[in-house]
């Protein structure tokens, strides 16, 4: 309080910082599961791949890499 009074802080009943928050979350439609497969989609597809397809898919991976190293 002595902070305040010595710097002559003024309490605000202003309504505008409300205002702005309640339109910034207007506009913001994502929640936080949108959020998580923005940043990590790996964990929404992976449960969903197939064993066959997972070892098709490592076998592709084992010999481009094969082919590609001697080049």
């Amino acid at each position: 309080e002595e902070f305040d009074f010595q710097y002559g802080y003024v309490e605000s009943n202003s309504n505008l910082g409300k205002l702005i928050k309640k339109k910034i979350n207007g506009c913001i439609q994502y929640s936080f599961i949108d959020r998580i497969k923005q940043a990590f989609p790996i964990l929404f597809w992976l449960p969903n791949v197939t064993k066959t397809d997972l070892i098709n898919d490592i076998i592709a991976g084992i010999t481009v890499g094969i082919l590609c190293v001697p080049q």
